[in-house]
């Protein structure tokens, strides 16, 4: 028996989040792309632009797509999150367009892609760090 590829182990990490796993692991590998619930692996925040390049080129660890619209920085289920503006907290009742994991430039399927991919092994980005590299982006301090 092979060992997964980090990719397959990011493909079944990300298909864990839907309640039917083997129906959004089909989606991942044949269209690209699957849209998948918040608020069962991790939750999302959504950042437009232009704090969503900012976040991207900052360098921070943890899985963010690139998406035309804004990205969207994956956190623990729950993460408090302050309004800050131009960001909102997607949890359980929303549903992020998620890119298979080796989709890690655009433009690809919807223009989405992974501008920071996941590992598989769960490792989420750190809210507290999100939060930094936003508010010293929009010139505030953090508290």
């Amino acid at each position: 028996m092979s060992t997964p590829t980090p990719t397959t182990s990011a493909a079944d990490w990300l298909a864990a989040a839907d309640p039917d796993p083997r129906r959004a692991k089909q989606w991942l590998g044949h269209a690209g792309v699957a849209l998948l619930p918040s608020g069962v692996r991790w939750d999302a925040i959504r950042i437009e632009p232009p704090l969503a390049e900012h976040v991207i080129a900052s360098g921070i660890t943890g899985p963010v797509i690139s998406a035309p619209d804004a990205c969207y920085a994956l956190v623990p289920v729950g993460t408090p999150w302050d309004p800050v503006p131009g960001t909102e907290a997607l949890r359980d009742t929303a549903y992020v367009a998620v890119p298979a994991p080796d989709r890690v430039c655009g433009p690809g399927v919807y223009d989405i892609y992974w501008a920071q991919p996941p590992d598989g092994a769960g490792r989420l980005v750190d809210p507290g760090r999100l939060a930094e590299v936003i508010a010293a982006q929009r010139g505030g301090v953090r508290r």
